[in-house]
């Protein structure tokens, strides 16, 4: 299943199994090219909507794991 997800989402799945939590900025500067907050937010949620991330609050906003 995640072969089929296009190249910059499973770059962010895979940047959240390695690292565990990350927050919309740390996910932005640990992509290896750069990408806004809102294109990373948007694809964010995407993988939420199919089941591969989740997200929760906390003190430094949304983490998403």
């Amino acid at each position: 299943m995640l072969n089929k997800l296009p190249p910059r989402e499973r770059q962010i799945v895979d940047l959240l199994f390695e690292r565990g939590d990350m927050a919309v900025a740390e996910l932005c500067d640990a992509l290896p090219d750069p990408l806004s907050g809102s294109a990373v937010r948007a694809m964010l949620k995407r993988l939420e909507d199919k089941g591969f991330v989740r997200r929760r609050e906390s003190d430094r906003g949304f983490l998403y794991s």
